[in-house]
């Protein structure tokens, strides 16, 4: 299953759920490729990793169909494809083809090539709504939008127009992140979400906490960073409803 973490809008933790559900999600052991679709490279940074060190990176894969398949190994349930400052070249390359719809299935047919290795491949998305937000849509069987207030509800729009202008049937959900209590933003998005649309949002909501943020700043997964932590639960309980939906099991 490829799953597309996705927002028109920035800030809204694309990257650290990503990461992070990737990395409960191996922890059930179940396989998993996260692919950083995002030319600022952050997950790669969130994973410890060098981005400026020599390494075969998705934009290796897009300019080259030959290009050997050799993933970072985070551990050994977890693999990734990094990012690199190239694919923003790449994404003008991509809207000045001849075949649009060739354009915005390059990353679909790559990840066609490993899919069979992973139980759940997760796409870091860029934000925006260019060449590199389409690919990551048409590769997707479900879409996830973290939303930390009501203003990310903007992004949700944009994503929708893009969505029934190519015609795409991904399934969606959404997902509350950075969530704080005390802050009305953040209040109004989960009420209006709960009301309006409750089959489409998950259960599960990520609490904004201090353990997030310094994994991620530290090159760690949150399990590794603050196994206890309310951020550890958070995802955890994430991943087992991520999991259970495909399975056919919502509790």
């Amino acid at each position: 299953m490829i799953l597309s973490i996705i927002n028109h809008k920035g800030g809204v933790g694309k990257t650290m759920t990503t990461h992070n559900l990737g990395a409960a999600l191996a922890q059930m052991k179940k396989r998993v490729l996260m692919v950083d679709f995002d030319p600022q490279c952050n997950l790669t940074q969130h994973c410890g990793v060098d981005s400026t060190a020599p390494m075969t990176t998705i934009s290796d894969y897009l300019n080259d169909d030959d290009m050997e398949y050799l993933p970072i190994e985070v551990n050994k349930y977890l693999h990734l494809i990094p990012s690199a400052d190239g694919l923003d070249a790449d994404s003008m390359n991509m809207a000045a083809m001849d075949d649009p719809v060739e354009a915005a299935t390059l990353l679909r047919t790559i990840l066609g090539r490993v899919g069979e290795q992973y139980d759940y491949i997760l796409v870091d998305g860029a934000p925006g709504s260019g060449m590199l937000m389409l690919n990551a849509l048409y590769a997707a069987d479900e879409i996830i939008i973290p939303m930390s207030d009501k203003d990310s509800m903007l992004g949700v729009a944009k994503i929708g127009k893009l969505i029934q202008a190519n015609h795409l049937h991904p399934r969606a959900h959404y997902l509350i992140t950075r969530h704080d209590t005390r802050l009305t933003l953040c209040n109004e998005l989960r009420d209006h979400l709960v009301a309006e649309c409750p089959e489409l949002t998950y259960h599960t909501i990520i609490r904004n906490t201090e353990a997030l943020r310094q994994a991620a700043c530290n090159g760690q997964d949150v399990f590794t960073y603050a196994p206890k932590s309310n951020g550890a639960a958070d995802y955890k309980s994430l991943a087992k409803e991520v999991a259970g939906k495909r399975s056919g099991k919502l509790s």
